[in-house]
């Protein structure tokens, strides 16, 4: 009966070490779950900041990449008035040369005409003159034609 009772004894011994590796079986497997399921959480957690993070990084590239954009929009902008004020500003020196070139034109045209007026006037008092010299030259003859006759009336 002692044979017997230690049976039972080891039986209900060895039902309670199953019991406990079972139960133990079935804690490590709780453990292992909620092991896996926090090592999800994190590896999730992390998924998530990196993608927040490169979401951050997108929206500054994006925003750095709108504000190169608007400075070269800027920068072109300026660069075409600059040039648009360069050709106004040529167009107008253009336009002075011009000016002054149908001035002179002009002026010199003023000064020809002058020129030739003076020359005019300057040929006309010398043919007068020459004409007045002629006259008083023939005059002087017929004076001295009528005086040789009355001297030549007087002497005869």
């Amino acid at each position: 009966m002692l044979d017997c009772q230690v049976q039972e004894h080891k039986l209900a011994k060895l039902k309670s070490m199953q019991d406990e590796q079972l139960e133990n079986s079935g804690n490590q497997q709780a453990f292992l779950q909620w092991q896996a399921e926090e090592q999800r959480k994190q590896q999730d957690a992390k998924t998530k900041a990196l993608s927040e993070r490169a979401e951050r990084e997108r929206q500054v590239q994006a925003h750095r990449e709108a504000r190169a954009s608007e400075e070269a929009r800027r920068k072109a902008e300026e660069e075409r008035q600059a040039a648009q004020l360069a050709q106004q500003l040529e167009a107008e020196r253009q336009e002075n040369i011009a000016k002054k070139m149908r001035k002179r034109e002009a002026m010199l045209k003023t000064f020809e005409s002058n020129q030739a007026e003076i020359q005019k006037r300057k040929e006309r008092a010398v043919r007068e003159r020459e004409e007045d010299n002629a006259m008083m030259e023939a005059q002087a003859q017929l004076l001295l034609q009528q005086e040789q006759k009355r001297q030549e009336m007087l002497n005869a």
